[in-house]
């Protein structure tokens, strides 16, 4: 046991020694790092698009090349009048030229894949007659679609389908395209600041001198077995630290919503700590991105079926869901809160969710939501906010909603 403090403790002493702010970065400022339409999307868009810029069909091409488009033996993908486009036909980028080519960018940060959502899309471009089609899966880790997605558009397509990272792929690209910007600075610094994004969502954002000296510590003596153990160690508190966010949101409710807590789903997450923690370590094992959905959710007066609650992804968020396939009470849901005042985002099945207090990557925690979850304090605060955000929600379905509505909906900042 002598070798894991000292090991920890030199850890901390040398991380002490690097400054803990950051450089400004205009992305921090105006977008959530894991926004994948409004920000990666958007910005990966206009990096290639001729309408944005001169240097636009450079970096098309970098990209194209580092994406091997074209394969060998096939025709090249044209750049002649080339156009690039977001949320076209709901594709996060589309690329297409006067050839009928086109290149279809799905963009997976956080979000899970839909029902046959490549397959959709793939055939929604048949549908317009393009006949030289290429399908990129893009995510942090470039982890493959699933088959739900495909639909076996896989063996359709073979090579023409690729799947690539931001880790790798995106990252190497936006490298040449700051080499190819070297004489435009207001370009070649946009660039460099949203590659500084990349590597933070990454985990590539320590410094190198940092990484260095860890290097050289765990190299000596014993370190290197001791990290090992660490390393199994770090997952199992990750664990620990997700279980007593549940465990706290459950006792927010109880104490503080109790007219909420009558309508708690049989379907929420289990209050049963063996198969609680079952089920949360399951979302730590390599797999986790094939992973099911789970959170606590309440019944709602009035509604048949919709739930309001709070749900995990990579993060937490909140919300009201309804199956796409009961679309008056979805509109009525959608209208009420509305009504309410209370804003957010929507989608097919969510006539509202929205970012919480914990809404960062549980998956791979940044330091701010580390420094959250370690303290009793700050912890407790940001579920409050959660729980809050919740009941917000519940109240502006109910047939007379509360004039503490918008005061709780609108109080999550941390």
């Amino acid at each position: 046991m002598k070798n894991y403090p000292h090991l920890l403790r030199l850890v901390s002493l040398v991380k002490r020694s690097f400054p803990k702010h950051r450089r400004f970065n205009v992305f921090d400022s105006l977008r959530e790092p894991h926004d994948e339409v409004r920000l990666h999307s958007r910005f990966i868009a206009a990096l290639i698009d001729p309408d944005h810029h001169k240097l636009a069909p450079d970096a098309l091409h970098a990209l194209l090349r580092i994406l091997e488009i074209p394969l060998p033996g096939q025709a090249a993908f044209s750049l002649s009048n080339a156009r690039v486009r977001t949320e076209e036909k709901s594709i996060d980028i589309l690329v297409t030229n006067d050839k009928q080519q086109a290149l279809i960018i799905e963009n997976k940060i956080h979000a899970n894949d839909q029902d046959k959502q490549l397959r959709r899309y793939y055939q929604a471009m048949l549908g317009e007659r393009y006949t030289d089609i290429y399908v990129v899966y893009l995510t942090l880790d470039g982890h493959e679609a699933s088959e739900a997605s495909l639909d076996g558009l896989s063996t359709e397509l073979g090579p023409r389908l690729q799947n690539i990272s931001y880790d790798y792929h995106i990252r190497t690209w936006l490298s040449e395209v700051e080499r190819i910007a070297v004489r435009e600075p207001y370009l070649r610094e946009s660039v460099n600041q949203y590659a500084a994004v990349i590597d933070r969502l990454t985990g590539n954002d320590l410094p190198e001198e940092y990484m260095d000296e860890l290097v050289a510590i765990l190299l000596t003596n014993d370190h290197m077995k001791s990290a090992r153990d660490i390393r199994t160690a770090y997952t199992q508190a990750l664990v620990a630290l997700q279980e007593r966010v549940w465990i706290g949101l459950l006792e927010d409710f109880q104490a503080n919503f109790p007219d909420m807590m009558a309508y708690l789903t049989d379907d929420s997450l289990s209050q049963d700590a063996v198969e609680r923690k079952g089920i949360i370590q399951k979302f730590y094992q390599p797999s986790a991105h094939k992973r099911n959905y789970y959170g606590i959710y309440f019944g709602t007066p009035g509604y048949e079926h919709i739930a309001v609650g709070i749900e995990i992804e990579n993060g937490l968020y909140t919300g009201a869901y309804c199956p796409p396939q009961y679309a008056e009470e979805y509109s009525r849901a959608s209208a009420a809160i509305a009504k309410s005042g209370l804003t957010g985002h929507q989608n097919q099945s969510w006539p509202l969710w929205r970012e919480c207090a914990l809404w960062d990557d549980f998956l791979d925690p940044e330091e701010r939501l580390l420094e959250i979850l370690t303290n009793d304090a700050s912890r407790r605060d940001a579920i409050k906010q959660c729980a809050h955000d919740v009941y917000a929600t519940w109240q502006a379905l109910q047939p007379v909603p509360s004039a503490t509505v918008k005061q709780l909906g609108n109080d999550r900042k941390l």
